[in-house]
């Protein structure tokens, strides 16, 4: 008996992205597997997207679900947290992808991730929350290289994205160029947007308390960093913080108190489901933010709470 290809669906979410919409919208139709679904959320746009949407969808291989927001979502992540809850209602998916709508994707992305999540399903079980992530290149408005490797340009180690207290700190990877399965979607149908960086960092700390993160070494994904990005990313070196003592330590201490709402949303959604660890290790780290400087940095040390990098992790512990 011939094996059944898995649902896949695919989540685009728009907001004024004419300038790059078509781009996205060919590479997607030149996906070496083209048996996916894909939904889209525009988010109120008052550019042409939806023209450009309503002229390209016909000539997917399934038919294209175009959802038509009459008042906008606030955020690229509230959009996609509106998305995923869609998806998780409707109950069909087996893989899910998320999609910014100003990237363009490899011929290969989807049947890359597609294959790795089967692969650690088959080894850990269907009913395991699952997210895979890729790497991807880094450019710029007209496609040129900055950097052909995202791990590198943020400095992050692949090797550690199966670590939850290094994930609590840093994300290794981006939501873009990820795939999650069934099992993961169930345990995002209300992400708290109020409260975390982005869907796709809270995802994989959802991922690491209850299953697991997997990341595959390939270049998927042309990321475009136009200027107008939700969420533009800067290289990671000796100019990420301040050269002001005072404001290197109030920019250390503002991201870390980011992190530590993130961390703390996910105890506020799931409470006792959580892992007796993944609490222990969470509750530790949102506590340290009434600990004096001293006690918090030795937290944050001992229970690994890092930074993929010396330098960040040096800021950390001068500043924390």
């Amino acid at each position: 008996m011939a094996q059944t290809s898995p649902r896949v669906e695919i989540l685009l979410a728009v907001y004024n992205n004419a300038p790059h919409l078509r781009a996205l919208l060919q590479s997607l139709l030149e996906q070496s597997f083209d048996d996916f679904h894909l939904i889209v959320s525009d988010d109120a746009s008052t550019d042409d997207s939806l023209a450009i949407i309503d002229e390209m969808t016909p000539a997917f291989r399934n038919p294209v679900e175009v959802i038509r927001r009459a008042r906008g979502s606030g955020s690229a992540k509230a959009n996609f947290a509106f998305l995923t809850r869609h998806a998780a209602d409707r109950g069909q998916a087996d893989i899910v992808c998320w999609c910014d709508a100003d990237d363009v994707w490899k011929p290969e992305k989807t049947a890359l991730l597609m294959q790795a999540l089967r692969d650690r399903e088959a080894v850990l079980g269907r009913d395991v929350p699952l997210y895979v992530q890729s790497d991807v290149h880094v450019v710029d408005a007209q496609l040129r290289m900055i950097d052909p490797s995202f791990a590198a340009f943020k400095k992050i180690n692949p090797a550690e994205a199966h670590l939850l207290p290094r994930a609590l700190i840093s994300p290794h990877g981006l939501g873009c160029a990820s795939a999650f399965n069934a099992a993961l979607l169930q345990r995002l149908t209300d992400i708290p947007v109020d409260e975390v960086t982005g869907h796709d960092w809270y995802a994989t700390l959802v991922a690491l308390c209850f299953g697991a993160v997997h990341h595959i070494p390939e270049q998927t994904v042309l990321y475009r960093q136009h200027g107008g990005n939700s969420s533009g990313q800067k290289r990671v070196g000796l100019f990420s913080y301040p050269a002001s003592k005072l404001r290197m330590m109030y920019e250390v201490r503002r991201r870390v108190e980011i992190r530590r709402r993130q961390a703390q949303a996910v105890i506020t959604v799931f409470g006792d489901q959580l892992p007796p660890e993944a609490i222990r290790l969470i509750t530790r780290f949102v506590a340290t933010r009434g600990q004096n400087p001293i006690a918090r940095r030795w937290v944050l040390w001992r229970e690994q709470l890092l930074y993929p990098d010396r330098l960040r992790n040096t800021a950390l512990m001068l500043f924390a």
